[in-house]
């Protein structure tokens, strides 16, 4: 994923806001989506896909401000076999600084979907998992891969915002940055 300019962030953000404020309510970021986010968040982005569908004029102004990513996210997730329209109930953005790597987006979906009917859906494909600490990782198109938190919940991003909003949630973050300790030596095993 390229590094995403300062203007591309401020629309983007512009258009979810619009996108979130026609819903007519605030919507809590869930627990297992605040759990990745690194403590570098620069900006988090909350759509309510719920909302959305009870609103034309909401899915109307969809259509016509989301940002080419945010659209690109949608169309990975429809490549594993969730459609944004009827399996999402929330998609959350973060963005956040991680050292030499700059700029990092993940996304962590929830919805109606299944994590064992995706899976097996990928094993028909013949994708293959790796593993990253204690989670299980699937390539997805465009260079994306996601792992899922629970069954009905995922987070996907580039491999290395992955990574760091799973080092995020392991609480393994801070103690590598902080000891210059590799992800190996951090958990004491092999990741």
């Amino acid at each position: 994923m390229q590094t995403l300019s300062r203007t591309y962030m401020k629309n983007r953000f512009l258009a979810v806001l619009v996108l979130c404020a026609t819903a007519g309510y605030a919507m809590p970021i869930a627990s297992s989506a605040r759990s990745m986010v690194p403590s570098e968040i620069q900006q988090l982005i909350g759509v309510d896909y719920r909302a959305l569908k009870d609103s034309p004029t909401a899915q109307a102004l969809k259509e016509q401000v989301l940002p080419e990513n945010l659209k690109e996210f949608e169309t990975a997730l429809k490549g594993i076999g969730i459609d944004a329209d009827h399996d999402l109930d929330q998609l959350t953005f973060a963005s956040f600084r991680s050292g030499k790597q700059g700029l990092q987006v993940i996304c962590v979906a929830q919805g109606s979907f299944s994590a064992k009917a995706v899976l097996k859906r990928m094993k028909l494909k013949k994708i293959m998992s790796t593993k990253y600490g204690t989670a299980l990782l699937y390539p997805m198109s465009d260079g994306l891969i996601m792992t899922f938190t629970d069954d009905n919940t995922l987070a996907f991003g580039n491999q290395a915002s992955l990574k760091s909003a799973l080092d995020a949630r392991d609480g393994l973050a801070d103690l590598l940055r902080r000891d210059g300790l590799s992800l190996e030596q951090a958990i004491g095993k092999d990741a």
